[in-house]
């Protein structure tokens, strides 16, 4: 190496300050197992990524900052006196230079034994950095860069920061993690507001609002309330105390449960706020329901069949309905959906009933004349009606039905007919 008048060298075995930018062309970078900051508290930069007091607090790096390249060369030993400078050349080939000290060749392998300081401003430039010692890896600032992996243990808290990071022109970090695992997200230009973490054994918690873009899938057994007393709410549904709590419906009709079976084309079964059930087929429209009608009523606007005995633990309230005769034959007389029919004959007088409509398997119908001057008669297998709406009566003959008079009559669905069961 040729040294002119003015050229400082440095010696390998010795603490140098380097205020020159070095940079290391061998294809392996520089093998060694620390790296110290020079200024206290500025911490080491590598390629952007910032390393400081034992954790890695900033990743926004610009291109200029980098300085000294440390490529594939290494330095070799060469032989060096201090160099005055009033020595006009000097080649320095192998051997040792007459104060035995050991300088540094820049195109060789070298083992540098003293601390180096590099005083430049922009630190030093290197594309790799490897281990000195074997499974040591590589300590900066107390941050253990080893197997490929980001060693950060050690630090002085479980709240101490391992990890920060942020984005050019923002006044504070957006993301924190520290030593706990427990990770805080922020704006950038605000404290950081948002968090998750380690809450109990195999349990993750955030103190915040959890928002899932596409699909969230649970695969679990249980799923607990993370307050006391709060239950917890699914989409609006509350489950709580092992109930489920559908309140502040907008309005009474609002629906709050419903099933089908697959294929259907409408709902089977309904529930509404107001408490009212409603069934169908599945094809079409809900028929059938069952709602609160008034004070301790319990009504169904269909019909109600019991397969078991009935029993009754108050009185048994009959619904009734007024049909006014026509004057001679009255065919397939309508009894809508009630037991009791109020006949009124007076109006036209001289009334035949030939028939009833609306029988089914075991309806029962008390047929009551409330009249006070004309008397209908009930005709016996009379053709005016339809054959499943005609009457089979006492001694296969017309029966009078007096004024004030009542008869019941119990639908036979096995020969289609309305049998009389009592007159008065």
């Amino acid at each position: 190496m040729r040294v002119g008048p003015a050229a400082n060298v440095a010696r390998i075995n010795t603490p140098e300050t380097i205020t020159a930018l070095w940079e290391f062309a061998n294809l392996n970078g520089i093998s060694l197992d620390d790296i110290i900051e020079r200024t206290a508290a500025a911490g080491v930069t590598i390629d952007g990524l910032l390393v400081k007091d034992a954790g890695i607090p900033q990743a926004a790096v610009t291109a200029h900052e980098a300085a000294l390249t440390i490529g594939a060369a290494s330095i070799a030993a060469v032989n060096a006196a201090v160099v005055t400078a009033h020595e006009a050349a000097l080649t320095i080939l192998e051997g040792q230079i007459t104060d035995g000290s050991i300088l540094a060749r820049l195109a060789a392998a070298e083992v540098i034994t003293g601390l180096y300081e590099f005083a430049h401003a922009n630190g030093i430039k290197i594309d790799i950095i490897t281990e000195r010692t074997g499974a040591a890896g590589v300590t900066i600032d107390g941050v253990l860069l080893k197997d490929s992996i980001v060693d950060l243990r050690g630090l002085v808290a479980a709240t101490s920061t391992a990890i920060m990071a942020g984005v050019t022109g923002d006044t504070t970090q957006r993301h924190e993690m520290d030593a706990s695992g427990t990770h805080w997200w922020g704006p950038g230009n605000a404290a950081l507001d948002t968090n998750l973490f380690r809450s109990l054994a195999n349990t993750l918690a955030t103190d915040d609002s959890l928002r899932v873009a596409g699909v969230l899938g649970l695969i679990t057994d249980l799923i607990t309330e993370r307050t006391g007393a709060a239950g917890v709410t699914i989409d609006g549904v509350l489950l709580k105390d092992i109930a489920i709590q559908l309140v502040g419906k907008a309005a009474g009709g609002s629906t709050i449960l419903l099933s089908d079976v697959t294929g259907d084309a409408q709902f089977r079964f309904l529930v509404s706020a107001d408490g009212k059930h409603l069934w169908g087929d599945g094809a079409g429209a809900e028929d059938t329901n069952l709602y609160r009608r008034a004070a301790a009523i319990l009504t169904t606007d269909g019909s109600l069949e019991v397969g078991g005995s009935l029993q009754p633990q108050g009185d048994i309230g009959l619904a009734s309905r007024t049909v006014v005769l026509g004057a001679g034959e009255n065919n397939n007389v309508a009894t809508g959906i009630v037991t009791v029919q109020r006949l009124d004959a007076d109006t036209n007088g001289a009334n035949l009933i030939t028939g009833f409509a609306g029988g089914r398997a075991g309806r029962v119908i008390l047929v009551l004349n409330i009249g006070t001057t004309d008397t209908p008669t009930l005709g016996h297998e009379n053709v005016g009606s339809a054959v499943a709406n005609r009457l089979l009566l006492p001694l296969e003959a017309n029966q009078p039905l007096s004024t004030s008079g009542g008869a019941w009559f119990w639908y036979d669905s096995t020969s289609s007919r309305w049998r009389m069961a009592h007159t008065t």
